[in-house]
């Protein structure tokens, strides 16, 4: 709503220029293509990934072909020209660094801060995730960027942007393959980076390599933080949902969560409440890792939306495969035994609320 508002008004102030939308809210699969482009003041929508997109979309307005664009839907003389599926970039280290300059970083909120990632997409199956739904080629569902590349990236912005403080990871997950993520640690320790730039693993998974030896090796190599997407501590709930990494039998939760806090990183773990084929046990399980391990967790992030079906997720393509019932919505949804509701969501979230505040 506030961008619809926005463009209005860059329409009515700055007329001539083409307003093209993208990302995960107007993605293929959120079926809203043909409301946003009745709008006089929205041009084009991207539905999936954007780079050779936009690229090629800016090509064919300059030329005025009217040829569809690959991953695009936009307007040319009051008609509507659909392009096919995108096309994927295969390996991600061969896109050049983001740029910055147009942007005064002095008016955000931490201008020392600035946004990387290592990874597109994400091995887990999570069916109440629209990340699968989101990377829709088949051929390249996920892909990693090289630990030189990322580096050498933290590199250049640092020497740009001198203040340059922290990077953050922002992606489906940080921690993907491991000896990846190792050989970006040596690189930050040997080159001394280490001790001028910081970064984060906000969307990590639990998985049975993360114990202290990996643990001593990123707190060395400047990383502060670990943001762990453990949902729930039921092995049960987690295959049910798909949660695949942390469901291999050598994982010992307890252990990963307290050696990555003795190690010196702040360890937050995300928790959800009424997994589709959640019990009252499974929640006093859930109340009882809480109670038990108090001391591993530097904070937890109950999940607000408890467990949402997002358009794209597995779960809403197929709800009944999933025991769900949708027809209140993708956040009001009901199992098909009707035992779990959304209030029934919402009385476990306070619970819990009030015993991890306690």
């Amino acid at each position: 709503i506030f961008t619809e508002i926005f463009l209005e008004d860059l329409r009515k102030n700055m007329p001539g220029y083409n307003h093209l939308l993208g990302g995960p809210d107007v993605a293929h699969f959120m079926k809203n293509t043909e409301t946003l482009l009745s709008h006089d003041f929205i041009d084009a929508v991207c539905q999936d990934e954007g780079e050779n997109s936009f690229v090629d979309y800016v090509n064919a307005i300059k030329n005025d072909t009217g040829q569809p664009v690959s991953g695009m839907v936009y307007k040319r003389e009051g008609k509507i020209i659909n392009g096919p599926p995108s096309v994927y970039i295969d390996k991600l280290d061969t896109l050049p660094y983001p740029n910055f300059s147009g942007l005064t970083l002095k008016h955000y909120h931490d201008p020392n801060t600035l946004p990387t990632y290592s990874t597109r997409g994400c091995v887990n199956k999570c069916n109440y995730c629209s990340a699968i739904g989101f990377m829709t080629n088949k051929r390249y569902p996920f892909r990693l960027r090289t630990a030189q590349k990322m580096f050498d990236e933290i590199n250049f912005l640092k020497t740009k942007y001198p203040n340059l403080r922290e990077v953050r990871m922002c992606d489906n997950i940080s921690n993907s393959k491991i000896r990846n993520l190792e050989q970006f640690c040596d690189l930050m320790i040997e080159s001394g980076m280490n001790k001028k730039v910081s970064w984060s693993l906000e969307n990590a998974v639990i998985r049975k390599e993360m114990r202290k030896p990996l643990y001593n090796k990123l707190k060395k190599a400047g990383c502060t933080l670990l943001g762990y997407g453990m949902e729930t501590p039921s092995v049960r709930l987690l295959h049910d949902v798909g949660k695949t990494l942390a469901i291999n039998k050598d994982v010992d939760l307890p252990l990963i969560l307290s050696e990555g806090k003795e190690a010196g990183l702040v360890v937050s773990v995300n928790v959800m409440f009424g997994l589709p084929t959640e019990t009252e046990d499974d929640f006093n399980f859930l109340m009882e890792f809480l109670r038990d391990n108090k001391k591993a967790f530097s904070m937890v992030n109950p999940s607000l939306n408890f467990c949402e079906y997002y358009p794209g997720s597995a779960g809403n393509a197929n709800p009944e495969k999933h025991n769900v019932d949708l027809s209140k919505g993708t956040l009001y949804w009901d199992s098909l035994d009707g035992k779990n509701t959304y209030l029934t969501r919402m009385e476990r979230f306070e619970k819990f609320c009030d015993k991890a505040r306690r």
